[in-house]
């Protein structure tokens, strides 16, 4: 088959979504399909309709990846591609409407909601632990505050360009992550840190800090599942995402709760949905096929 990997873009995590597409194209080309990469944060469009491809394999972190533009791109071209479809995309994407849906069906998430830059930094939002951070932005990019002491000040956001963040409270506790391909639940991970699972920790410390599968008791383990599952149905995703999750131990099964649900996972052999797959048996060539087989256009 001919595959166009999608990859770049114009976010934050375009270096990211560079690493993904470089690894999607070595495991595709040893599958022995075509493959040619492709930037999206470049005018591609007119080079991707000359390669026809059979599949966009959809390799991108952030805007226009997670944000439904691209899936809405390939949809006016009639090109199948991977992952999940536009409206689910942009959902997933936004924290704030995302958690609505999945509340609305009963799923557990932190409470919290969305406020203005200048409320923020005029006074404290509710009673601590409480977390600040962008609405729309992944791999905890973006600025991402943990305030604990209410007799402090206020944080101060250094981000530029943004007003409206993310306000909700911390969920002590360990945090997880756990991924669903098609209708299937595959493993749960834990992470080794203390405190807020940040950028650097996440992507420059991922091998000493990252556990698969995790250690939990079996009912903790399978609940994880179950809501990683229903909030991957909830929103009408496709295909492969991953849902982070904390868990307050000391309230047993009551203690998960979802912080949020990425639709288009880091994508790498040894990344956490890449892990998982293996754990389940699943090698990255496998996966990736998997993905080219099950593409689709209106998803």
């Amino acid at each position: 088959m001919r595959i166009a990997v999608m990859t770049g873009g114009r976010s934050l995590e375009r270096d990211l979504s560079f690493c993904s597409g470089a690894e999607a194209e070595r495991a595709i080309k040893e599958l022995g399909h075509q493959c040619r990469s492709f930037d999206v944060g470049a005018d591609f469009v007119n080079d991707l309709v000359a390669y026809k491809p059979d599949v966009a394999f959809c390799a991108l972190l952030g805007a226009p990846g997670e944000t439904g533009e691209l899936q809405g791109v390939l949809e006016l071209l009639r090109i199948a591609y991977t992952h999940s479809g536009t409206l689910a995309t942009a959902l997933a994407m936004d924290k704030d409407k995302s958690k609505a849906v999945l509340r609305q069906v009963g799923l557990p998430v932190p409470k919290g909601g969305l406020v203005h830059r200048a409320d923020i930094e005029a006074r404290h939002q509710m009673g601590t632990p409480y977390v600040v951070k962008p609405n729309n932005d992944g791999s905890s990019l973006g600025g991402l505050y943990l305030i604990d002491d209410l007799t402090a000040p206020p944080p101060i956001i250094e981000e530029q360009g943004r007003d409206i963040f993310m306000v909700e409270e911390y969920i002590p506790g360990r945090e997880l992550t756990a991924s669903v391909l098609g209708d299937r639940a595959l493993a749960v991970s834990q992470f080794e840190i203390e405190g807020m699972n940040d950028y650097i920790t996440k992507y420059h410390h991922a091998a000493e800090n990252h556990t698969v599968p995790a250690q939990l008791p079996d009912k903790i383990e399978e609940r994880l599942l179950e809501l990683a599952l229903a909030g991957h149905k909830a929103l009408g995703c496709r295909g492969l995402t991953r849902t982070d999750f904390r868990w307050d131990e000391s309230r047993g099964a009551d203690g998960l709760y979802i912080l949020e649900l990425n639709s288009q996972p880091g994508f790498r052999r040894n990344s956490y949905s890449g892990l998982h797959a293996a754990h389940c048996g699943m090698g990255f060539p496998q996966l990736c096929e998997w993905m080219i087989q099950d593409a689709s256009l209106d998803r």
